[in-house]
């Protein structure tokens, strides 16, 4: 009798052991330290720090080797994705950038890209550097001599300027629209805030920039509508109010 209770005392806690359930909702990391590096150097360092999960943790740089230390050192200027794995197999990762100490400074000119087109141009202004400045659009992209990027659609983009001694600096977000705000409020003012009708006195105020962009889905649905105190706006007036949305939601995002 004492031998079967022994079983059965062993068969419940295996059983007790294989339920268990394994969440990784609460294992995360963050960025703690960061310092960057001299400018064309390799000495940058950040640390990471990880909570909740199952320790011990494992780090990695860039989907490098593992390794027990959340402190990683000799670090050039660029972008690092940096993960914790705990020992249940949960994952949690955090992106940061090193930038180089003394680096180039740059602003980026903008044109509009038109609603739907390709009209759009970056101009990149480079100073505090040695010349010749190379510029580069997008992460992967290839630099050139050429500071000026033409044919782009309304976007997000990054720009990087780097100069003759390897320094740089990457720009982001810069945000290309398809139409001025100032277009779109004149139109409004013309067509939807006439007096006693969403001017100051009726919500939405789209006298106010502010107060029309917070609306401005509701807008469009309104100026699609034939059942409005006004016919409809006209196509091309339309498609001017999405194109508005898409530049609001390229500033939100």
């Amino acid at each position: 009798m004492k031998r079967i209770w022994v079983i059965l005392m062993i068969l419940l806690s295996s059983c007790s052991e294989d339920s268990e359930v394994v969440t990784c909702d609460n294992l995360s990391i963050r960025l703690s330290e960061l310092e960057y590096a001299d400018c064309g150097g390799s000495n940058g360092n950040l640390t990471v720090t990880a909570t909740g999960g199952k320790e011990p943790y494992l780090y990695s740089l860039n989907d490098g080797a593992p390794q027990s230390s959340n402190i990683f050192t000799d670090l050039e200027p660029q972008y690092y994705s940096i993960e914790v794995q705990d020992a249940n197999g949960c994952v949690d990762s955090v992106r940061t950038f090193i930038g180089g100490v003394q680096a180039v400074k740059a602003i980026a000119l903008t044109t509009l890209a038109g609603c739907g087109g390709t009209g759009g141009s970056l101009e990149i202004i480079a100073k505090n550097g040695i010349e010749p400045y190379r510029y580069q659009i997008g992460e992967n992209a290839e630099y050139t001599f050429e500071n000026t990027f033409t044919g782009l659609s309304a976007g997000v983009y990054s720009v990087w300027v780097k100069d003759d001694r390897d320094c740089f600096l990457g720009l982001y977000p810069v945000i290309l629209n398809g139409i001025t705000s100032e277009d779109v409020m004149q139109m409004l003012s013309a067509d939807c805030a006439t007096s006693g009708c969403h001017d100051a006195t009726v919500a939405p105020n789209l006298t106010d920039e502010d107060d029309a962009a917070d609306a401005s889905k509701m807008i469009l649905e309104i100026a699609r509508s034939e059942d409005h105190y006004s016919p409809k706006l006209p196509v091309s007036q339309l498609d001017s109010l999405v194109c508005w949305i898409q530049d609001i939601e390229l500033q939100n995002n």
